[in-house]
């Protein structure tokens, strides 16, 4: 979870209202049913997620597409798998696979437009608060919501341990880039995974060094000592409420 941006309306925000936004959008896009006419619901809802973001210019940020890329690449394989195994209405064939024939049917594309669809819009939510949220606003307001200590302590370890490693890994890279390491694939391939091997070591040792030093002040278990909540302000609850409303309308709006 990367530092918010201060130059974006989004990234000043206190992080309570955007946290209940996006639980509200995703509530509002798993209410939607399945099937005839959810394209429609769906295509409102992602307008009313574009409007909400694009005067910010979280689309345009580098970061938020990297995040998003890896989510849209696994489901564009579980789309494929939907594609080629749903079967109804028109049937187009493909190929031949042995004594089987391949084809792609009305109800696969359907399916897989809308699996594809609701996971970017979801996706899409999710990614922009991680952007636009640093990682100790975002704990500070799960803990705002009585969220479990254990829970809130590993999501923080977490959060903290993403910078120390992804860091360590960008060092360990520059270190090979300048002493040439890797000139054949095979030999990149033998350097990456001695990286990689390295780096899971320091991060195994990291982890012992940082368990023994909270031992040592004191810690028995119980929940870290989180940042007194500032007061809550009535206009991004508001805005907040208001955009869970929108959200959820289009589950019950007379949409065609």
């Amino acid at each position: 979870m990367s530092s918010p941006a201060r130059d974006s309306y989004l990234g000043r925000l206190d992080a309570r209202p955007k946290l209940l936004a996006a639980v509200g959008f995703l509530l509002a896009l798993g209410l939607i049913p399945r099937g005839a006419g959810s394209g429609t619901r769906l295509a409102a809802l992602g307008g009313l997620l574009a409007m909400a973001l694009l005067p910010d210019g979280v689309w345009l940020r580098r970061t938020f597409w990297l995040r998003l890329l890896p989510v849209l690449g696994l489901a564009s394989g579980l789309g494929l798998l939907v594609l080629f195994t749903r079967e109804g209405g028109t049937t187009w064939r493909l190929f031949a696979l042995g004594s089987r024939d391949i084809g792609v049917s009305e109800a696969g594309l359907a399916a897989a437009a809308e699996l594809g669809l609701r996971t970017l819009l979801g996706a899409s939510a999710l990614v922009a608060l991680s952007v636009r949220t640093s990682g100790p606003a975002l704990v500070n307001a799960l803990a705002f919501f009585r969220l479990p200590h254990i829970f809130l302590s590993v999501l923080g370890a977490v959060a903290r341990s993403l910078w120390i490693v992804t860091d360590e890994a960008r060092r360990m890279n520059r270190a090979r880039l300048m002493r040439g390491a890797g000139a054949t694939t095979g030999a990149r391939i033998r350097v990456v995974g001695g990286m990689i091997g390295s780096l899971l070591l320091r991060s195994f040792d990291r982890a012992e060094r940082v368990h023994r030093a909270m031992l040592a002040r004191g810690y028995n278990g119980g929940p870290l000592r989180q940042m007194p909540p500032a007061p809550l302000r009535p206009v991004p609850m508001l805005a907040c409420l208001g955009f869970v409303a929108l959200s959820l309308a289009t589950r019950w709006s007379p949409l065609p």
